[in-house]
């Protein structure tokens, strides 16, 4: 069956060791690794694509001049079944959940300044 949920726009970058022009291409578990997407050079040794993924955790690899599988060194990797992976977490940005951490943050400053006041009453 076909995904038919919500789907977000990330942008995917790698970051060239070398300083020459490659053919890059993008090949993740959103699509079981069929089909890639081609990497743009961007400048300053750095290629990107945007690609539209529904809602999950996937793993992602890129195929550099159809030779040599690499991964972006500066973003969060994992290895499966002796294979190293970048991994990206899509997900909506909800508001609400947020604000609650910002909130949950504030009441434990307002608990730190409670202690630190001379006899204030817990």
């Amino acid at each position: 069956t076909e995904y038919d949920g919500p789907k977000l726009e990330q942008r995917i970058e790698w970051k060239c060791p070398d300083r020459k022009r490659h053919n890059v291409v993008l090949f993740g578990s959103w699509n079981r690794f069929k089909g890639g997407d081609e990497l743009e050079y961007q400048g300053k040794q750095i290629f990107a694509t945007t690609v539209e993924l529904p809602l999950g955790n996937y793993v992602y690899r890129f195929l550099i001049d159809a030779e040599e599988w690499e991964t972006n060194n500066s973003t969060m990797k994992t290895v499966r079944d002796g294979i190293e992976y970048n991994t990206i977490h899509v997900r909506e940005d909800d508001d609400s959940s947020d604000d609650d951490s910002d909130e949950e943050i504030q009441q434990t400053n307002n608990n730190k300044d409670n202690l630190l006041k001379p006899g204030s009453k817990m």
